[in-house]
C-alpha cells in the first residue's frame, strides 16, 4: 500500500488501542523477506503515529549475515523499538534499542545519559521480568562471546553461498530464497532432494548447521554431504 495509505491505517490501530506492530524481516510463513524500501516507510509512519515497532528475530538472528537481520547494511539506517530473540541465543529474551522508533516516549532521550537507561530498567525489572537460571544465562552468554569471537554472522554467509551454490549445481533451476544460512525452498522440490526442513505452508525451512568447516570450499565431500543435515 502507498505511505500515506499505510500512515492512515496505523492511525485508526492506535486509536483502537494497539500500540505496537510485529516485523518479521523474513516471513516464516512464505520465506517473504522483507523489502528494505517497506522497512523504512513502515519505521517513518510508526514513528510518527506513536506505534512502537518489534522485530521478531528468533529465527533470524546471526544466521542472516548480521548479529540481527535488521542490522544487516540495507535495513541498519532504521532501528526497531525492540527485538525478539530466541533460539539462536539459547535464551528467550527482548531486546531494546535506546535509539529506534518511538522510543521517547519511555523518558529517554538521544542525551545518552546512562541513570535515564538505568531508571527505566529497573522499573521494568520490578514489573515484569522473570529471572532466568543462572546455568541458562551463562549458556547464552557463552554462546554470544563464541559468536563474536568465531564472527558466526559472516561464517553463516559463507556457508549460506556455499550451500545454495551446491544446490545449483546439484538441482538446476532450483528456486533457493531466505537470507544466508536461513533457506527456504518449495515444499514440492524439497521432497526431491536430501533436505530435510521445517514444513511451513507451501515452503520449507532450512536451518544449516553452521559448524567449523561447513563454509571450507577446500572439503567438497563434506559440503556435498551438508544437505542431509538440519537445524
Amino acid at each position: 500500500m502507498s505511505e500515506q495509505k499505510l500512515r492512515d491505517t496505523l492511525k485508526q490501530l492506535a486509536a483502537e488501542g494497539y500500540f505496537a506492530v510485529v516485523v518479521e524481516m523474513v516471513r516464516a510463513s512464505d520465506d517473504r523477506v522483507l523489502p528494505p524500501a517497506e522497512w523504512e516507510t513502515l519505521c517513518r509512519c510508526c514513528s510518527d503515529v506513536g506505534l512502537y515497532i518489534v522485530v521478531d528475530e528468533a529465527l533470524t538472528a546471526v544466521r542472516c549475515g548480521a548479529p540481527f537481520a535488521h542490522q544487516r547494511p540495507e535495513y541498519k539506517a532504521l532501528s526497531p523499538s525492540f527485538v525478539l530473540f530466541g533460539k539462536a541465543i539459547v535464551a528467550c529474551g527482548l531486546g531494546v534499542c535506546w535509539n529506534g522508533v518511538h522510543m521517547n516516549r519511555l523518558g529517554y532521550s538521544d542525551s545518552g545519559r546512562e541513570e535515564d537507561v538505568a531508571d527505566i530498567l529497573r522499573s521494568w525489572d520490578m514489573k515484569v521480568s522473570q529471572a532466568l537460571p543462572a546455568a541458562s544465562l551463562l549458556n547464552s552468554w557463552g554462546v554470544l562471546i563464541l559468536a563474536q569471537q568465531e564472527d558466526w554472522p559472516q561464517r553463516a554467509s559463507r556457508v549460506g553461498a556455499q550451500l545454495r551454490r551446491i544446490l545449483r549445481d546439484m538441482y538446476p533451476g532450483i528456486v533457493i530464497n531466505g537470507l544466508e544460512a536461513l533457506i527456504y525452498i518449495a515444499r514440492a522440490k524439497a521432497s526431491t532432494t536430501n533436505i530435510i526442513g521445517a514444513a511451513a505452508g507451501k515452503v520449507v525451512r532450512w536451518m544449516p548447521f553452521l559448524d567449523q568447516g561447513m563454509d571450507d570450499e577446500s572439503q567438497p565431500l563434506a559440503a556435498a554431504n551438508a544437505p542431509q543435515q538440519t537445524g
